[in-house]
């Protein structure tokens, strides 16, 4: 069984976070920080650190 390796998984989620904001010019703001985790089944930390790399 293939365990989760929680190291880098931030930047995981951070390319399709701004891959998202970069095809819509529309999006003034980014996604809840409840879409995230539940889109990427990630921990609210990962996806917070996520949207530190975004900034």
């Amino acid at each position: 069984m293939k365990q989760a390796n929680p190291r880098g998984t931030f930047l995981k989620i951070a390319d399709p976070v701004k891959r998202q904001i970069e095809d819509d010019p529309n999006m003034a703001e980014f996604p809840s920080l409840a879409e995230v985790m539940r889109d990427h089944k990630v921990s609210r930390g990962i996806a917070l650190r996520a949207f530190g790399v975004l900034r």
